[in-house]
């Protein structure tokens, strides 16, 4: 269960990445469209702005199917490539008033590289747990010394089989 929670993160955050642009190319649309008569400036813009998000949409799109990610073929084919996760809360208070919280793990690579998938709070202990289970090497939480180590040396980062 815990798999096909981080494959419905992933893919939220790819969906999430195309309505995002979508709504970027019917302002571009919207933009053109009512400018078409009037400035030409503007009128650039939103072709500008429609022809960039329609780019992005089209590198989008191939993403949803989850064989070509790199997070989750890292995850399925080559797991010891990953050398720390952790996981972190983020609370939106404004006013002292709590109104919402983010979940987000992160997972670093040894070749210096790293992803980061945003999943409900709720679920990110269950996740977390999983991920130590499938990651028996990788370091697991944050500190100022991970990151420096991160930093210097990622393969030091990988924990010794017992």
């Amino acid at each position: 269960p815990a798999m096909d929670l981080l494959r419905k993160a992933i893919l939220r955050e790819i969906y999430f990445q195309i309505g995002a642009t979508g709504l970027l190319l019917l302002f571009g649309l919207t933009l053109m469209l009512l400018q078409l008569n009037g400035s030409i400036f503007l009128s650039i813009i939103g072709l500008g702005t429609m022809m960039i998000s329609a780019y992005l949409i089209y590198r989008s799109v191939p993403a949803l199917d989850l064989e070509t990610n790199p997070l989750y073929r890292t995850l399925i084919d080559e797991p010891e490539q990953v050398v720390w996760i952790y996981s972190m809360v983020t609370q939106r208070m404004p006013f002292g008033l709590e109104l919402f919280k983010a979940g987000v793990v992160y997972i670093y690579l040894k070749d210096g590289s790293h992803h980061s998938v945003s999943v409900p709070v709720r679920k990110l202990k269950l996740i977390c747990k999983f991920l130590g289970r499938l990651l028996p090497q990788a370091s697991v939480g944050y500190t100022e010394e991970r990151a420096q180590q991160f930093e210097y040396n990622p393969e030091s980062l990988k924990r010794k089989r017992k």
